[in-house]
């Protein structure tokens, strides 16, 4: 009878065990899972993000692509008797009461770059305000696919971010760049895509980029982050180069055979 009672208490203390198992495994994951939700904010939170110019909405002149010019005029050192050998019929009035700006048309944001060489020019009668500039260390991010976003990396007053982008001003918690490299990373992109999912034109809405979710890290991580990226990117840059030279020399020695 003993024997009988002990082995039944042998069985009991097994299940009590499982059960207590598969409650501490339950408790733990709940734990875990509130974890990664502490750990993850809302864009809004660490930034202010608001919407580009409306370029229509100005009485503008029509835009001069920059690729009619000669770098110099597209350039910082921009010098106005530059127009003199162009043809006049090309530009607008000039006068005291308008105003000349670069805007950043879509195909200048590509791989968290942007290529201040394919900036249009454009001319209004009236200041813009400075709200819808380009400010060093500003994000601006494509509203359309792929949703490419770029760190600002030039220190002008001069150059209008277009309503096709949204403007992204981070708060000292955050690092410009590595936000920028999160923001192009596949999590993001995959709440974006979820977004836009059922809908005739894929444009992402202001109010739905401020709810993406965006994990917290250290400024010191932040930094590692960036850098690792940063030379990543380089070290690409490196083997495109290598594998284009070495297409070259094959084409070369093909040549003369």
């Amino acid at each position: 009878m003993n024997e009988k009672r002990a082995n039944n208490e042998r069985i009991n203390n097994k299940i009590n065990n499982k059960i207590n198992k598969r409650i501490n495994k339950r408790i733990n994951n709940k734990k875990f899972n509130n974890e990664r939700i502490r750990n993850k904010v809302n864009l809004k939170d660490i930034a202010n993000i608001s919407s580009g110019l409306v370029l229509n909405r100005f009485d503008l002149s029509r835009s001069i692509k920059s690729n009619k010019f000669n770098k110099s005029i597209i350039s910082n050192s921009f010098n106005e008797s530059s127009f003199d050998d162009l043809n006049s019929s090309e530009f607008p009035d000039r006068n005291q009461n308008s105003f000349k700006y670069y805007y950043i048309p879509q195909k200048s944001v590509f791989d968290n770059n942007i290529d201040s060489n394919s900036f249009e020019i454009i001319f209004t009668n009236k200041k813009i305000e400075n709200k819808y500039l380009a400010h060093y260390k500003d994000i601006i991010i494509k509203l359309t696919p792929p949703y490419n976003a770029a760190v600002v990396d030039f220190k002008r007053n001069d150059v209008i971010v277009p309503s096709n982008f949204a403007i992204i001003r981070v708060k000292d918690e955050f690092i410009s760049v590595f936000l920028a490299y999160v923001l192009n990373g596949p999590n993001v992109k995959k709440q974006l895509r979820r977004l836009v999912e059922g809908t005739n034109i894929p444009i992402i809405k202001i109010n739905n980029l401020k709810d993406i979710k965006i994990k917290k890290r250290s400024s010191y991580k932040q930094i590692e982050y960036a850098k690792l990226f940063y030379l990543l990117d380089i070290r690409k840059e490196l083997l495109l180069r290598k594998i284009e030279l070495e297409n070259k020399l094959k084409d070369d020695i093909l040549s003369k055979l």
